[in-house]
């Protein structure tokens, strides 16, 4: 085994100084937090309370790690399995995220000086870019206290689609972000299927019902697992029969099933395949 993944023989810190590090990245993250909230428009509280969690936790797993190499591998191998799909509204939020992590390992490792001389340098130029009207109340006409969020279908211009809405109602109103439902895994439900087109849900499930092959097919699929093997020459007749039934009984699945258990098919062994 290499020497660099070889368990350091290292003295465990004592427990007063592991619960000052953990106080103090509370603190660390306690402050990014707070410069979060006096430099956005519109701070989400969550947000600031992950801030200091995440602030303590990194300088937890630091101080575990400490200078074993192999414990560090494994602690990222057993992370990994922790998938975050929330979508962060700002990529400043994203700097904030990475500050807390950044202050916390500082802590945990026991790099107090850089800790500080980090923070200082964030706040410093995070107040320095702040936005005009970013803080606590409206500063000017162009803050906005409200947020509205519309959902509109894909490939449509929310600006174009809301913008005249908002003017004759509101004195002022400006587009945030705009993003695709569920992460991009909405679906665009119109198109054409045989020579019919349709567009949303209700009509694409009534385009389906209305081609005869969908209900010969669930009808076949039905009789094969109600008989429990696919269907020979000898029974085409009896599946014919119930396909017609089906279609003319206005395609009701419980009695089709009833019709298929009362079927010659479903009580009489067929005969084997040549």
């Amino acid at each position: 085994m290499p020497d660099f993944l070889g368990v350091a023989a290292a003295t465990p810190d004592p427990v007063a100084v592991i619960v000052i590090r953990l106080i103090v990245a509370a603190v660390f993250g306690a402050a990014v937090a707070f410069v979060y909230r006096r430099t956005r428009r519109m701070p989400a509280s969550s947000f600031t309370i992950t801030l200091v969690l995440l602030a303590i936790l990194i300088a937890m797993v630091t101080q575990v790690i400490g200078n074993n190499v192999a414990r560090a591998f494994s602690l990222v191998g057993a992370l990994s399995i922790v998938r975050f799909r929330t979508v962060v509204r700002d990529t400043q939020d994203t700097a904030y995220v990475i500050a807390a992590v950044a202050l916390g390992m500082a802590v945990g490792a026991g790099h107090f000086g850089v800790a500080v001389a980090g923070f200082g340098m964030l706040a410093v130029a995070a107040f320095a870019m702040m936005s005009p009207v970013a803080g606590d109340g409206p500063a000017t006409a162009e803050d906005l206290p409200f947020t509205l969020t519309v959902r509109l279908g894909l490939g449509v211009d929310a600006a174009v689609a809301v913008g005249p809405r908002l003017e004759s109602h509101a004195s002022a109103w400006r587009l945030i972000g705009a993003a695709t439902s569920r992460q991009g895994l909405a679906i665009d439900v119109s198109g054409e299927l045989n020579g019919m087109t349709f567009s949303g849900p209700v009509a694409l499930g009534q385009t389906v019902a209305a081609q005869p092959a969908v209900a010969d097919c669930l009808v076949r699929n039905m009789y094969r697992y109600g008989t429990g093997h696919l269907e020979t020459a000898t029974e085409q007749p009896v599946l014919d029969a119930l396909k017609s039934t089906f279609r003319t009984g206005g395609y009701h699945v419980r009695d089709l099933m009833r019709d298929i258990v009362a079927s010659d098919g479903f009580r009489f062994v067929a005969a084997p395949a040549p």
